[in-house]
């Protein structure tokens, strides 16, 4: 049976103990909190807005990294939105302010987490999910058992 967590869908069959979560987007960690407590899986919450990432709660199952998943590694600016979940590297309707964040692409990122094969890919990044996909590697993809994109439109 399909289960939503926070507006992913995930299939229970394929998570568990001792598997492994990316959760790019994190926001708050709400995802990550509500998947690693119903499946006992370790995740690893990736969040580039300062307010957002410093309330994840970092447990023996959750760590965090404060960087946006980009097609690229560097700094980027980030749009921060009223409602934090609309926050993007793109430019939205509603922008209070722009900041420079720490961006890691794919390949760096996998490296730097060091977890494969990668269980579920969570990815909620606000419109960059199609471009960080193109410019990734084929060989990273194959060791990314599932991904799941966030059910919410974007209001942009």
């Amino acid at each position: 049976m399909i289960e939503t967590i926070h507006a992913h869908t995930v299939h229970p069959r394929y998570l568990g103990l001792q598997l492994h979560v990316l959760d790019l987007g994190a926001n708050y960690g709400l995802f990550a909190k509500a998947v690693t407590a119903r499946f006992g899986c370790r995740c690893i919450a990736v969040e580039p807005s300062p307010e957002p990432f410093a309330a994840i709660v970092e447990t023996s199952l959750i760590s965090k990294l404060q960087a946006a998943a980009a097609s690229q590694s560097g700094t980027v600016p980030f749009h921060i939105a009223p409602d934090s979940v609309f926050s993007s590297l793109y430019r939205t309707s509603e922008v209070i302010r722009v900041i420079e964040v720490p961006a890691i692409s794919f390949p760096d990122l996998f490296d730097l987490v060091g977890v494969s094969p990668l269980d579920l890919l969570k990815m909620d990044i606000e419109g960059a999910e199609i471009e960080l996909l193109n410019t990734c590697p084929p060989s990273i993809l194959q060791h990314k058992r599932r991904i799941s994109r966030s059910l919410r439109s974007h209001p942009g």
